[in-house]
């Protein structure tokens, strides 16, 4: 089989052997679910006993025997279906177990996730190989490192450290992504792979396996690097800040004590100061963080420095030093770090002077000849070495029997301490002793988190410094005040000269030098190139005034003619609306007219009738008296009831005549009158040959 098979496999047996979140785990557990998985593996086929031994240690590298497998079998009965081929026992999962395993592991291995970050990518092959490659390389490295701190005696040949691998820039970018990716699922398989490895290392060391219980780590005490303080106080980023702190408060739950030594006290505020000094020869009150903090990929001392500048009036650099000294401070209180001022070690002893220098020497060859090493930082992580080995007193044979550790996150450091000697090693990763500490205590999704962060590559690009960048600015900002201009400055020279600036041999000065004759002969240029700007527009300016003077002139004609026909328009509507006006008088007239039209009906006849009652009442004897003659027939009745209803009729028409009196005074009433005009003009405003537009 391929070692990419053999990768496959191994982080499936990580997901088997974690799936119900038990990182606590005995070795016949361990055996049992490496049974689980090559059965798994081999699609569940009916296997025997020698068959499924061959297969685990060609596949994972592990020896079992029969009669452990025999053992597994026996005690778990219901797992396990037994046929018998050949004259030879064979066995396969019961459906039932086949079923439980797989759907928990279903959506929680490895090759799930990465196929996941792989579906909108390009060259999903090439990431799937990267991938698998980085996690077996962390696999085996954390195999060797455990296997020496279980037994000081192992001998390493395996690489200790995965900044040693040569990832190209592409490689290191799409691990970071993947590594970064939040998906707590994705942390917790990255976690389990890591895991796996210690108990790899327990199965093929027996030394010290009996002993790995929560009891034999607890009371160790662990004294800090620089660069993990510089992490817990966020200089070098929050997003590793908040990692750093979940990790630190991680000791505390494990009864364990954290320290600094002296050394480390003294190089922390050395640094501190160091990088203020720096900053204060450079210091522009005109230079702009924002701009700063754009261009800064990398989280340094210089991105701290100008995340707390930036939205201050007061931004002295004595008033940073003591933000810095107290941030500090609160740091060790809060996670009860205590500082060791007992240097275990007599620094004017002859002996160990010359052991100093052994070890500087050694440590300092095993650094990369194109990175630059400081003196002072190098002869500090020695010293540090020499105070924890000190104060081991000899007890150096495993992880158990040792109480002091050295946590630090240089990889380069930890390799030189695990090749150096027979002993257990003193330098331990933040991730390393993580994954040992997460196996006893509550797991949450920061954690995973936390210890997937640790894993992070260094970038092998030529990334601007802090340092270099605040330079150029410091440059830059002589030149000008003005922010946009910084930042197009600063832009355009990272992009197109950034390489003529930044070299090994440029000093401070000569880069601020540099920057700004950069900034000068680019601000000319934007000058010259405006003045050009505008000779051509004050050319352009003149002709457009020619051009727009003959314009005017002839627009003027035309304008004094749109005066005269806006005004003859205009007369025009006024007439219309005088007419309009007329008409609708006129027909409001008609109007009135038709409504008195039925007087000459009322009046007539009012008057006829008042009359007949007139003669009725005052001339008796008159020959035209046709009143007296009605009611003389009306008397002649006989009936009653016919006399009643003939006077009824007689009478009647007096009340309608009445009527006929008040409706023709109503005619003439002002107000009913000017009712029924508006009533009129209402009616005929919206008839449209009568509508009056104003």
């Amino acid at each position: 089989m391929t070692k990419e098979v053999n990768k496959n496999e191994l982080f499936r047996l990580a997901a088997v052997l974690y799936a119900d979140n038990n990182y606590e785990v005995s070795t016949k557990v361990i055996h049992r679910k490496i049974l689980d998985s090559a059965l798994l593996d081999c699609d569940n086929s009916d296997l025997s006993i020698h068959a499924i031994i061959d297969y685990i240690e060609e596949k994972y590298s592990l020896l079992i025997s029969e009669e452990e497998i025999l053992n597994i079998i026996d005690k778990y009965p219901d797992s396990f279906l037994i046929d018998y081929k050949n004259n030879s026992k064979t066995i396969c999962l019961s459906q039932k177990r086949k079923q439980l395993l797989e759907s928990k592991i279903k959506e929680n291995n490895i090759d799930f996730f990465i196929t996941e970050f792989s579906i909108e990518r390009k060259n999903k092959k090439h990431i799937k190989e990267t991938l698998y490659d980085f996690l077996y390389h962390m696999f085996s490295i954390n195999t060797a490192s455990f296997q020496k701190l279980l037994d000081k005696e192992k001998d390493i040949t395996n690489i200790i450290s995965i900044q040693d691998s040569k990832y190209n820039d592409e490689q290191i970018e799409l691990i970071n992504e993947f590594l970064n990716w939040d998906n707590e699922a994705k942390n917790k398989a990255i976690f389990d792979i890591s895991s796996y490895s210690l108990e790899y290392c327990l199965l093929t060391n027996k030394k010290g396996t009996s002993n790995f219980k929560l009891q034999n780590l607890k009371n160790k005490k662990f004294y800090l690097d620089t660069n993990v303080i510089y992490r817990g106080m966020g200089i070098n980023g929050l997003d590793r800040q908040k990692r750093t702190l979940t990790f630190l408060k991680k000791f505390k739950e494990a009864g364990e004590q954290i320290f600094l030594t002296r050394i480390t006290d003294e190089e922390f505020r050395n640094s501190i100061k160091f990088y203020i000094d720096k900053l204060r020869k450079v210091e522009n009150p005109k230079t702009s963080s924002k701009v700063f903090l754009e261009f800064r990929s990398l989280k340094d001392i210089h991105s701290y420095y100008h995340n707390w500048r930036k939205n201050k009036t007061n931004h002295n650099l004595e008033l940073f030093e003591a933000y810095i000294l107290n941030e500090y401070k609160l740091l060790l209180e809060r996670l009860d770090i205590k500082i060791d001022y007992n240097t275990p070690y007599n620094e004017e002893d002859k002996d160990t002077k010359e052991y100093i220098n052994d070890l500087y020497s050694s440590l300092n060859k095993s650094k990369p000849i194109d990175k630059p090493t400081y003196f002072q930082s190098t002869l500090n992580d020695v010293e540090n070495i020499l105070w924890v080995e000190k104060k081991r007193e000899g007890k150096v044979e495993n992880i158990f029997d040792t109480a002091y550790f050295f946590i630090s996150s240089d990889n380069l450091l930890r390799k030189w301490d695990f090749y150096r000697g027979f002993t257990t090693p003193i330098v331990l990763l933040p991730s390393q002793w993580m994954s040992i500490l997460l196996r006893y205590f509550d797991r949450t999704k920061d954690d995973f988190k936390s210890f997937v962060s640790f894993l992070n590559l260094r970038s092998n690009e030529k990334l601007i410094e802090g340092e270099k960048l605040n330079l150029i600015l410091a440059g830059i900002s002589e030149m000008t005040s003005d922010v946009e201009q910084q930042r197009y400055l600063v832009s355009n020279l990272i992009e197109k000269d950034f390489s003529k600036l930044i070299n090994i041999n440029s000093s401070d000065e000569k880069i601020i030098e540099q920057s700004k004759l950069y900034a000068k002969t680019e601000l000319e240029k934007q000058v010259s190139l405006l003045s050009q700007k505008v000779e051509n527009l004050e050319e352009e300016t003149t002709l457009k005034g020619q051009k727009v003077e003959a314009v005017i002139k002839t627009a003027k004609n035309k304008k004094d003619i749109n005066i005269e026909l806006e005004s003859d328009l205009k007369k025009e509507k006024e007439f219309n609306k005088n007419l309009k006006e007329e008409n609708l008088k006129l027909k409001i007239s008609k109007g009135i007219a038709k409504w008195r039209r039925v007087l000459w009906l009322y009046i007539p006849l009012s008057l006829i009738l008042v009359l007949i009652y007139i003669l009725t009442i005052f001339f008796e004897e008159s020959n035209i008296n046709i009143g007296k003659k009605l009611i003389q027939i009306i008397d002649s009745q006989t009936s009653d009831s016919m006399k009643s209803f003939l006077n009824t009729l007689f009478y009647l028409p007096l009340a309608g005549c009445g009527w006929m009196v008040w409706q023709s005074v109503n005619k003439f009433n002002i107000e009913k009158v000017n009712n029924k005009k508006k009533e009129l003009r209402e009616k005929y405003e919206n008839t449209t040959p009568y509508k009056i537009n104003g």
